[in-house]
């Protein structure tokens, strides 16, 4: 990709390089994690509201974090 950039007169052409081709893996990760916690964090208010105890709230959030990682942790 050529580009104009004044670099003094007269204007001269110049190659830029970018880097992006290879950046899909932690957009996957951000997304990944984000999607880990939102589903973590409702499951256990919907838990809480339903007046459940410390213990079964903490197992509740365990079960979570260990499924979503089965889930996601496999290719």
């Amino acid at each position: 990709m050529q580009k104009m950039v004044r670099t003094g007169l007269p204007f001269k052409l110049h190659q830029e390089h970018h880097h992006h081709g290879n950046i899909g893996w932690l957009r996957a990760s951000v997304l990944g994690a984000n999607d880990g916690l939102l589903s973590t964090a409702s499951l256990l208010a919907g838990v809480a509201a339903g007046r459940a105890s410390h213990e079964q709230i903490l197992l509740a959030g365990v079960a979570a974090l260990v499924a979503g990682t089965f889930c996601y942790g496999r290719r």
